[in-house]
């Protein structure tokens, strides 16, 4: 993290909210700025704070304030004898299957109500589709706000091998559209989360989820292996980052006698 910058951010030298700010909220702005720069990585540590309380116009209380402040924003994580980490800690790949620890969704109990079931993902597509003047009213188009297009990455999803979802994850084509060149079975088996914090800096650290009874759409039954118009489960995810910034909207659609769903209240980290 460049000290040098953030003293500058606090100054004034290149933060646009009032200097009439506390001093603390201009140090976490200041902050969130270099890791939303790219400065630092999910993972990463912090300066500890007695480097930080040498470097910078602010004192050691001023510090912990404002470290406070972005640890309930949810950019940071602080560890009691570790330090201050920037979230969204990032993971190898893994095989076919996803690691409990990277299930923000597809979370399903096992008989004992306590066992996350096994998640296998695949991904079947990555495609482009419809901007927001073509589909203004699309839900995708709604939270993650107007673009040329989108990125539409289409998953099967086996739970436990017992039972099958489908999956259709939408991002902003501006800024993720690299995805389009990346082979297929490079995505199999790890969370889309997680690859959007390890390649485009944008770690998860906000959900909202929403979940429905419907008739399912034709391509989902499709996918499926279902009788067109079959009911079933449609569920919306909507994951924002950094400032509360809307970053990924997913909708899954599963089949009628499904396993119970764990609705996550905070994204773990």
């Amino acid at each position: 993290m460049q000290l040098s910058r953030i003293a500058d951010d606090m100054t004034g030298g290149g933060l646009q909210s009032s200097a009439r700010q506390p001093k603390y909220l201009r140090l976490s702005n200041a902050i969130l700025n270099r890791i939303e720069a790219g400065d630092m990585r999910p993972g990463d540590k912090l300066p500890s704070e007695d480097a930080l309380t040498g470097a910078l116009p602010a004192s050691l209380g001023t510090i912990q304030k404002a470290l406070g402040h972005l640890q309930r924003l949810g950019v940071v994580v602080r560890d009691h004898g570790r330090g201050t980490f920037v979230a969204g800690a990032l993971r190898p790949k893994s095989g076919e299957r996803m690691p409990d620890d990277d299930l923000l969704h597809f979370r399903f109990a096992g008989d004992d109500h306590t066992t996350l079931l096994p998640v296998y993902a695949r991904v079947d597509s990555v495609e482009k589709v419809a901007g927001s003047k073509l589909d203004a009213n699309s839900p995708w188009a709604r939270f993650l706000g107007a673009d040329k297009a989108y990125i539409r990455i289409g998953r099967s999803i086996s739970v436990n091998r017992e039972f099958e979802a489908f999956s259709q994850f939408y991002l902003s084509w501006s800024r993720y559209r690299g995805l389009l060149r990346v082979p297929l079975e490079e995505l199999n088996g790890i969370s889309l989360r997680v690859v959007l914090s390890r390649t485009y800096n944008t770690p998860t650290l906000h959900l909202d989820q929403r979940l429905k009874c419907a008739p399912l759409p034709r391509e989902a039954c499709k996918s499926l292996h279902l009788a067109a118009g079959s009911p079933g489960t449609v569920w919306e995810i909507f994951g924002s980052t950094y400032r509360h910034q809307p970053a990924s909207y997913q909708r899954v659609y599963l089949p009628m006698g499904h396993r119970p769903i764990e609705i996550t209240s905070s994204v773990r980290r």
